[in-house]
């Protein structure tokens, strides 16, 4: 689930450039209202979206929005984006993903394995009881079918497994929302033995 769109913004929301009057003070800057469409409908679904940027200038812009906004250059100081990722996740939590593939020799073994996840649901995946689960292949929503399946567990934990499109693999998407990055690699820690064993 997407909670927070960390957007820049010259030359993302901009054309990249800047008006100036005689002082050489940046004055304007061109946007495209479509933008800021999206961004209102993203707010409306519960979708968070915030700013980081090198320009105090769009400090105004998302203000006056209220948007929150991150200012990596500052009193002639550069500070590399990655450096607030930390204060970021102090606000909307931490994020860590992981892929786990599993290459089959048959092919039709992947098939095999999604017929039994499908017949047989998982009432827990490594200790962690399953919330809820759903088979993407009968999507609830206005997506197109997709072979796949989604399982969402306590611990703020999500899991999507489905076939590879591309080679004879099985693959496993694992997302973990936590307050805490060693939290979050503790908990993927604990999944990967058993994801492994679910997919052979």
């Amino acid at each position: 689930m997407i909670k927070l769109i960390l957007l820049d913004i010259d030359g993302v929301m901009t054309d990249g450039r800047k008006y100036y009057d005689k002082e050489g003070t940046v004055r304007l800057k061109t946007f495209c209202d479509k933008d800021w469409t999206a961004i209102k409908r993203f707010r409306a679904l519960g979708i968070e979206v915030a700013f980081l940027s090198g320009d105090g200038f769009n400090a105004n812009i998302a203000g006056n929005r209220n948007l929150p906004f991150y200012l990596n250059r500052s009193n002639g100081k550069h500070s590399d984006k990655v450096d607030f990722l930390d204060e970021i996740w102090d606000v909307y939590g931490f994020h860590a993903t992981e892929q786990i593939s599993i290459r089959v020799a048959d092919i039709s073994s992947i098939a095999v394995i999604m017929s039994k996840l499908r017949a047989h649901p998982l009432s827990e995946i490594s200790g962690f009881k399953v919330l809820s689960s759903d088979d993407l292949s009968k999507p609830r929503n206005a997506l197109p079918p997709t072979d796949g399946l989604r399982f969402v567990l306590e611990n703020n934990i999500r899991i999507i497994i489905r076939p590879s499109g591309t080679e004879p693999k099985i693959k496993c998407y694992v997302e973990i929302v936590t307050s805490d990055k060693s939290i979050a690699h503790s908990l993927l820690e604990q999944l990967r033995p058993s994801l492994r064993e679910l997919l052979s």
